[in-house]
């Protein structure tokens, strides 16, 4: 069997959550065919992958008329993304010169980006984001309400698009359990990219009333969560536990964001080369969540760490038919709740090992990599 993996970014940087799904996805594949990658982002060939494009693409620039043009068509596949012609160019030289059983890419925007709906029959797309949810995401970051008005108006007709593209490909992946119901599609969920011995994560490393939040500062829904949760919710919890410290992880490019934490009380600690030791000396985990797509992996890795968690509605979302609330991990509807059960969890240590025992029986069961990699392997038939 041949595979041809296309790609937007670097599948061996694994500094992000998308990275690390990428590369599972792409690993997945290599164990059951001959895979072949396209990388439009600079990279190293890896061992037994045939690496026959890794360079950047330019993306062409776009103006008023386009985004008109954008929005007459956006109920359609092909308005989900602009073509770009010199992929498209790319990826057609390799089918030409080589037959592929399945074409394999994540995202749906990228595949129309690619041209990749000519080889729909072939075509294995990974959603994750729904293009709904990219487009609601982006709509909070433009400064315009003209452009507001097109990024939500785009978003809605983008869910009869995405409904005729799922239909129309061989296998669209969905990581929210939700989402794959209503497009009546396989849930292929995320999943810890890394592996972890119990005795690293013992009790006895936690430092006391330390909270964190971990994940790449460079995407909007983090921002907008770390700052919310400094401003509304953390004052709170200090008055409450004067010695408590919020440290935030992940890598920060914006230094004067990263200033205004501080001022906060944040610790920001940007980019580690262990997170496991991060999350081992934290008492709890705090999930602001407040927009975005997919489901929340931060969640799961908190389970596979034993530590205990508090999130809200969004960052929950897709992950209410494997884990209980207030059972194996606390949902928070408003500021208030995410105060009161931060502070139950700091103040009850058989409750964050009651939790944490819980959460990480159901993680196991139903979020392991094997369970990912047979997920995948199914529909490579």
């Amino acid at each position: 069997m041949n595979i041809l993996f296309v790609t937007s970014n670097n599948p061996f940087d694994l500094f992000t959550g998308g990275n690390q799904r990428t590369n599972l996805l792409l690993n997945a594949c290599a164990e059951k065919a001959n895979v072949d990658v396209i990388a439009f982002s600079s990279c190293q060939e890896k061992r037994g992958l045939n690496l026959i494009w890794s360079k950047e693409v330019e993306t062409p620039s776009t103006g008023r008329l386009h985004k008109f043009m954008q929005l007459c068509v956006a109920w359609h596949p092909s308005g989900l993304a602009t073509l770009n012609r010199q992929k498209q160019k790319i990826i057609d030289e390799a089918c030409k010169k080589k037959h592929y059983d399945y074409i394999v890419i994540r995202y749906v925007h990228q595949a129309i980006e690619c041209g990749l709906l000519k080889y729909k029959k072939q075509l294995i797309v990974d959603v994750d984001d729904t293009p709904y949810d990219a487009k609601m995401r982006d709509s909070l970051n433009v400064k315009t309400y003209r452009n507001k008005i097109f990024y939500i108006l785009t978003a809605w007709l983008s869910k009869i698009a995405l409904k005729s593209f799922v239909n129309q490909v061989h296998v669209c992946f969905f990581s929210n359990s939700i989402q794959a119901k209503i497009y009546r599609s396989p849930l292929l969920p995320n999943v810890p990219y890394y592996d972890v011995n119990i005795e690293d994560i013992e009790p006895h490393k936690i430092v006391p009333q330390r909270l964190m939040f971990i994940g790449d500062m460079a995407y909007s829904p983090n921002i907008i969560g770390a700052n919310h949760f400094l401003k509304h919710v953390f004052p709170m919890i200090r008055k409450r536990f004067p010695q408590v410290s919020f440290h935030i992880v992940g890598r920060v490019f914006d230094e004067s964001l990263k200033e205004e934490w501080m001022k906060s009380g944040a610790v920001v600690t940007g980019f580690v080369d262990s997170i496991i030791q991060e999350y081992a000396e934290t008492e709890c985990i705090v999930v602001p969540i407040y927009s975005g797509g997919g489901t929340c992996i931060k969640i799961l890795e908190a389970m596979q760490m034993m530590r205990p968690i508090v999130t809200t509605q969004i960052g929950f979302r897709g992950y209410d038919d494997f884990f209980t609330i207030n059972e194996d991990i606390m949902v928070a509807k408003n500021d208030e709740d995410f105060v009161n059960a931060v502070s139950l969890i700091l103040s009850c240590k058989e409750l964050q090992k009651e939790m944490s025992l819980n959460a990480k029986r159901k993680y196991e069961q139903y979020f392991s990599k094997q369970k990912f990699f047979d997920i995948v392997w199914k529909h490579l038939t």
